[in-house]
């Protein structure tokens, strides 16, 4: 593998401070430059455990002029000549820079007016939350007290029946004693009626 991949090391790239080198990898290998100013766009780091594929290798703006090595697995793999800093490639650089500066700052502050927006959001559906528990709370104590007066009820309802059942057998006696008593007051009437019957014919016949 190694063999192979010096042979592609044979000549050197030319590159300007702030390029982007594709790094062509054909086999899994420990990708590695000899300079922090470099670094992978992939973990932004001067080393990466790369597998088959493309990586690519960011040139900083504040590499110096000379040959670089990106290494694999120790051994040579690609040489990247880097220029001298061109100033006009530097202000157009620094200018795309500052534009990814204002965008990022743009950003950044949408993105701290989403996240005022939801923590108001969060201050106030915990409140709802609180809020809500409350009204449960007091629905339950309602609850708790209807089911108790109803309790109250059901036993109130069931000593008016015990009284209305004990009125009805009342009822019920009371009205046999008066069948009883309208049974011998007839009795008595038809015995004064027949004494008094008997006592006027017997006057009669004197």
């Amino acid at each position: 593998m190694h063999l192979m991949l010096l042979m592609v090391a044979l000549t050197a790239i030319q590159v300007n401070p702030g390029d982007v080198v594709d790094v062509n990898v054909s086999s899994p290998a420990l990708l590695a430059v000899n300079d922090t100013c470099m670094y992978f766009l992939e973990n932004l780091r001067p080393a990466i455990h790369a597998e088959e594929g493309v990586y690519h290798l960011k040139v900083g703006v504040n590499c110096t002029p000379g040959l670089r090595s990106v290494m694999a697995d120790g051994e040579t793999f690609m040489q990247i000549n880097v220029s001298k800093a061109n100033c006009s490639y530097i202000a157009s650089y620094a200018a795309n820079i500052e534009r990814g500066y204002v965008h990022l700052k743009r950003k950044v502050s949408e993105l701290q007016d989403d996240l005022n927006d939801l923590n108001t959001k969060y201050r106030e559906a915990i409140r709802q939350k609180e809020m809500t528990t409350i009204e449960i709370g007091a629905l339950k104590s309602q609850v708790n007290r209807l089911k108790s007066e109803i309790e109250k009820l059901r036993e109130e309802l069931k000593k008016r029946e015990t009284t209305v059942s004990d009125l009805e057998k009342e009822l019920q006696s009371t009205v046999r004693q008066s069948e009883i008593y309208k049974i011998a007051i007839y009795f008595m009437l038809s015995l004064i009626l027949g004494a008094f019957a008997a006592l006027v014919y017997l006057s009669r016949k004197e």
